[in-house]
């Protein structure tokens, strides 16, 4: 015979699934209706013959299209086996869905970016003289030193820092007496210092405008950057270094960057533009399947899978990595309310942290620590484009964070429309950014990646 408290239990257990079951649908809902609309509005623009072209190569697009389908892969498990995906939090993949509210913050962010793009123009009308009072006289000064060597001494400077990230690069392979991707234990030896400095190999995308012919006459001494081959061979050397280390998001920064520059880069014939098209779907399955299976071996290596798991892990770790991440930013969201919990204290910490000889931790260190991680178990969390800007102001973060990153993509893209060298590093920004997404921006390579955004433009906008 049932007692009352087994029908109590029973009767708990079933209101919990069907709680979930709702979160699921109504959350898949808004997840699939917020990609949808954007898709119909962006095809319905496109219609208007009109600055078609401008619009089909619209930057906010680029961005909030990946920004919404990540969260929509987190309600695509149904239709994607991930239970031979590792995670250290395996026990959210089935049985969790995002809250309403997590949704809605999610989608606040979105909203907020592409405000803070739209109102770009209004804002530089209304600013933009103080920023040239504050900025331009710097630049001009610049200008006057170096006379006709300011693009060679550009070049030279990208080429320095970029031979500085591959000597670290290949200083780590010696370091640790191996190949980080096939060893983790390797990968636990890497030295961080030397591992920082590998992040500045991706700055060869600000040479890709030179290669292309969209920049000027560099001068014999510099000719050899514009030579096809060459710069081929510099991008895939350092697409190898990069991937063998083992991190999924060093190789991916410099692929997405150069894919995005090529796809944004002026068409030169008719018909240039549907073959661009077809050529963006065959190579993003190219990008998604060499950084899938760089990411996937390291997973393999981790956790001691067997080789044959390795396809089930490639498509199935980005709908892990979403419903991973989505789940950090409901804990955040749970942990700091509305209001914010550090204000302000997590941004200077997780600067505070790149300081050599400093011991505080870094924003998704923490967030690790607040979802149930020591961080001797796990180096660190991830918790969306946002999570780590709720943690610190709450919902004024969010919006803050987000419109501020619009407001960046605005003044990137009109930097590109007054001048093509521009676009390698817009193309690098915009690739951080959509890296971001999944990342957070709370790390000082998102705000270096901006600073090299400003000071290209701004270098090339004196004339």
């Amino acid at each position: 015979m049932r007692t009352n408290t087994e029908n109590s239990f029973e009767s708990t257990g079933w209101l919990v699934g069907l709680q979930q079951n709702s979160d699921f649908y109504l959350g898949a809902l808004v997840a699939c209706v917020s990609f949808t609309a954007l898709c119909v509005l962006y095809a319905f623009s496109l219609s208007s013959r009109r600055h078609g072209r401008e619009r089909l190569l619209s930057p906010i697009v680029l961005f909030l299209a990946p920004y919404l389908a990540f969260l929509c892969l987190s309600y695509a498990r149904p239709f994607i086996d991930i239970q031979f995906v590792p995670s250290v939090q395996p026990a959210v993949y089935n049985d969790w869905a995002p809250g309403l509210l997590t949704v809605g913050l999610y989608l606040l962010g979105g909203l907020a970016v592409l405000a803070g793009y739209i109102c770009f123009p209004a804002t530089s009308r209304r600013y933009g003289q103080m920023w040239e009072y504050l900025v331009r006289p710097l630049f001009t000064s610049i200008k006057s030193l170096l006379g006709t060597r300011k693009i060679p001494f550009f070049v030279w400077s990208v080429i320095i820092l970029w031979g500085i990230g591959l000597a670290a690069n290949l200083l780590i392979f010696v370091q640790v007496g191996g190949i980080p991707l096939f060893d983790i234990e390797k990968r636990n030896l890497m030295d961080p210092k030397i591992t920082f400095l590998t992040q500045l190999e991706p700055l060869i995308v600000l040479l890709a405008p030179f290669v292309s012919g969209h920049g000027t006459t560099l001068g014999r001494w510099l000719d050899f950057v514009r030579k096809r081959w060459v710069y081929g061979l510099l991008v895939v050397v350092s697409l190898a270094g990069l991937t063998l280390l083992g991190a999924r998001n060093l190789p991916a920064k410099l692929g997405i960057g150069l894919f995005l520059f090529w796809f944004l880069r002026p068409a030169r014939q008719p018909g240039t533009i549907s073959r661009k098209l077809e050529a963006v779907a065959a190579l993003g399955l190219v990008l998604f399947v060499t950084i899938g299976i760089a990411g996937a071996l390291t997973k393999v290596e981790i956790y001691n899978l067997s080789i044959q798991r390795l396809p089930e892990i490639v498509f199935g770790a980005p709908v892990a990595d979403s419903i991973g991440n989505l789940y950090s930013f409901e804990v955040l969201v749970d942990f700091s309310g509305l209001s914010g919990h550090f204000h302000g204290n997590l941004m200077r910490t997780t600067l505070l942290s790149y300081i050599p000889g400093r011991e505080e931790l870094y924003a998704n260190y923490i967030v690790g620590q607040i979802v149930g991680f020591s961080p001797q178990q796990l180096n660190s969390i991830s918790s969306t484009f946002n999570g780590p800007a709720l943690l610190d102001f709450g919902v004024l973060g969010v919006l803050g964070n987000s419109f501020l990153y619009g407001l960046a993509l605005g003044y990137g893209w009109a930097a590109v429309k007054a001048s093509s060298r521009n676009l390698g590093a817009f193309a690098l920004f915009l690739g951080t950014m959509i890296l971001d997404i999944h990342l957070g921006t709370y790390n000082i390579w998102s705000f270096f990646m901006l600073v090299v955004l400003v000071v290209t433009a701004e270098y090339n906008r004196v004339p």
